[in-house]
């Protein structure tokens, strides 16, 4: 049996405050099959978050509406960590490429902080540490990881988790 995340009815209603939630693709990830967000969307989020486990973000849709057609109604590209301190002791390691053309939050300028972009979370273990890893799975982008201690997830997506949406994004 694999164990619960300890905090995981605190970070799904805060993942749920921003209108997003967490469906579970661990039977994909491991037959290492692609997950069809229809076959998300008709199974429902996932309510409890267990080691070993991986979830995909998505937005919360109404009745009606397809999980694939809530992408588009919230105009949104999806969750983010802002990462102002790269070597604080609630990361175990990071993996986040430059975005320049990221208008952000609270009058945030470009290139002030990091910004890690990621559509996956998955709990694990690395070297007997329980860990959170936010990451994405987009063959055609160098992606971003970030491996952040699991007693630490919550009250980091307390203070950093953040809604990319549309408008955040400039041109170059």
């Amino acid at each position: 049996m694999t164990r619960e995340f300890e905090d995981s009815e605190g970070l799904r209603q805060l993942i749920e405050s921003f209108g997003w939630t967490l469906y579970d693709i661990t039977r994909f990830m491991n037959s290492r099959t692609k997950p069809e967000l229809e076959d998300l969307g008709k199974r429902g989020p996932a309510q409890n978050y267990y080691f070993k486990g991986h979830y995909f973000f998505a937005p919360i849709f109404s009745e009606g509406i397809s999980l694939r057609d809530a992408y588009y109604e919230k105009e949104c590209t999806g969750p983010c960590l802002l990462i102002d301190d790269l070597n604080h002791e609630r990361w175990i390691s990071l993996e986040v490429t430059p975005k320049s053309n990221i208008v952000f939050f609270g009058g945030r300028p470009p290139d002030t902080g990091h910004f890690a972009l990621f559509s996956r979370l998955s709990f694990d273990c690395i070297d007997e540490e329980n860990c959170v890893i936010a990451w994405s799975a987009n063959p055609l982008t160098t992606s971003d990881y970030v491996f952040m201690r699991a007693d630490q997830t919550l009250d980091t997506f307390r203070r950093y988790f953040r809604i990319v949406q549309i408008q955040n994004y400039q041109e170059n």
